[in-house]
């Protein structure tokens, strides 16, 4: 018979944690290599240095200045006149957004739009932005789009805008583009 050997509570979790979270690490990124070495690489990723940001290693929790984050939005106008689409920024801006700073271009046609700028330069295919503004852009709506409008996400100003669409009756579509460049 043998004799087994305990490891105490607080020190036995700790130890099954550091062999797990190695393990699974490893297996994440497609390799295995059961050291310090490769566990204080793959911390100093969550923690995000410059360097391991810029690579895309880890999600970001603040936007980067001067960098311009883009995305899509789309849907129907189901049951009734007007549509609100809650449109998310990947990680936080440092600015808190005001109704002003959601704007859509001069150029849009067919639409009565509340905030204007001659800033938003973009198109659709190809958004930008100036720093600090964000610029939506239409790619397909269907005649019956009446009125555009972009408002603040309340509650949450830097993580994101809310798209309206109001249109003279149900069943019309609308999508598009937006961009955000955050300010240095």
């Amino acid at each position: 018979m043998t004799k087994r050997r305990r490891v105490p509570g607080a020190a036995g979790i700790l130890l099954a944690g550091i062999l797990i979270g190695s393990l699974t690490t490893g297996i994440a990124t497609g390799h295995f290599e059961p050291s310090t070495r490769h566990i204080i690489k793959h911390a100093k990723r969550v923690f995000l240095t410059k360097k391991a940001a810029a690579a895309g290693y880890a999600p970001v929790r603040r936007l980067t200045p001067g960098v311009t984050v883009t995305g899509a939005f789309g849907g129907w106008i189901n049951t009734a006149a007007s549509w609100e689409e809650v449109v998310s920024f990947p990680a936080r801006s440092r600015k808190a957004l005001a109704d002003e700073d959601i704007n859509f271009p001069t150029s849009e046609p067919n639409a009565i739009i509340a905030e204007q700028s001659d800033r938003c330069t973009g198109t659709a295919a190809k958004p930008t932005a100036p720093p600090g503004m964000v610029c939506v852009y239409a790619s397909s709506y269907d005649g019956g789009v009446m009125a555009l409008d972009g408002e603040i996400l309340t509650g949450a100003r830097n993580r994101g805008f809310v798209v309206i669409v109001t249109g003279e009756s149900a069943g019309r579509r609308f999508y598009g583009s937006w961009a955000y460049t955050e300010p240095r």
